[in-house]
């Protein structure tokens, strides 16, 4: 399964390095890729993990949904 979100905040690749490390502890998640320029972030999942259940921790480290 693929989902997208788009967060604020994303300003650097120090900023895309911490929202990948934290997601990939989700044993759900399979891969995680994040365009700069747009705050699009990418995810694939190898199971079925809600948009509702990641939004917590993207606020959590400072990069809320938009």
């Amino acid at each position: 399964m693929e989902m997208t979100i788009y967060a604020n905040n994303i300003k650097c690749e120090g900023c895309i390095q911490t929202i990948k490390q934290r997601l990939q502890q989700e044993s759900e998640i399979e891969q995680v890729d994040i365009e700069l320029k747009t705050g699009k972030i990418m995810i694939k999942t190898n199971d079925n993990i809600s948009e509702a259940c990641l939004n917590p921790i993207l606020r959590s480290l400072g990069y809320p949904p938009k």
